[in-house]
């Protein structure tokens, strides 16, 4: 698919437990069906949860679709670059 940067998918660590088990079903779809013309990304924020999550996910998700050959987490995505 041209021009489609990748799906972040993103859950808080201190995520509740059905929030956890559909985020879990996704990741494992995602692996079994998944188009190699779709690239994906699962993060799991440590501190994350369901209020600060997008606070921190979002840089994270940025960063990877933007970046897509760099190692993405909370630290590196505030340092990461915009495109040209």
């Amino acid at each position: 698919m041209n021009g489609v940067q990748g799906i972040p998918l993103s859950l808080g660590a201190r995520e509740n437990e059905k929030m956890s088990a559909a985020f879990r079903d996704a990741q494992s779809m995602l692996e079994r069906s998944a188009s190699t013309d779709v690239p994906w990304r699962a993060h799991l924020s440590p501190e994350g949860e369901h209020q600060t999550n997008p606070h921190i996910a979002t840089p994270v998700g940025l960063c990877a679709m933007f970046n897509p050959e760099r190692a993405c987490s909370p630290g590196s995505a505030a340092d990461a670059s915009a495109p040209r």
